[in-house]
């Protein structure tokens, strides 16, 4: 099970640190992103650990988008609130962290890499 939290969270925070700090210049960004996937990774993990296995493959998929989504939209509120990110911005930014980091880990589980 750790394996299951650990290695995904440890993706995750160098994809997503790495995106906001070289791509976007911004160590606030940067170091708020490590912050807010200490909570949202390891929640969403262990929400699809515990029910994924239970749901089919249809289900499984829709329970990850259904999460996908609630963690966009908290990220997207963590920045507007931390960072005083305009909405607009903070969803954009938000969404193209985990857009990133998702496909990313897609592949790299494809690859049988994560």
């Amino acid at each position: 099970m750790l394996d299951h939290l650990v290695i995904p969270l440890a993706a995750t925070l160098v994809l997503e640190y790495a995106a906001a700090y070289l791509l976007l210049n911004d160590t606030a960004v940067a170091k708020n992103s490590l912050l807010v996937n200490l909570i949202t990774n390891p929640c969403l993990n262990l929400i699809l650990w515990g029910l994924g296995s239970y749901l089919g493959f249809t289900g499984y998929w829709l329970l990850l988008l259904f999460l996908e989504i609630v963690v966009v939209a908290f990220e997207a509120w963590w920045y507007h609130m931390r960072l005083q990110e305009p909405g607009n911005r903070a969803l954009l930014l938000s969404f193209a962290l985990n857009a990133m980091s998702f496909g990313i880990g897609m592949l790299l589980q494809a690859f049988g890499l994560l």
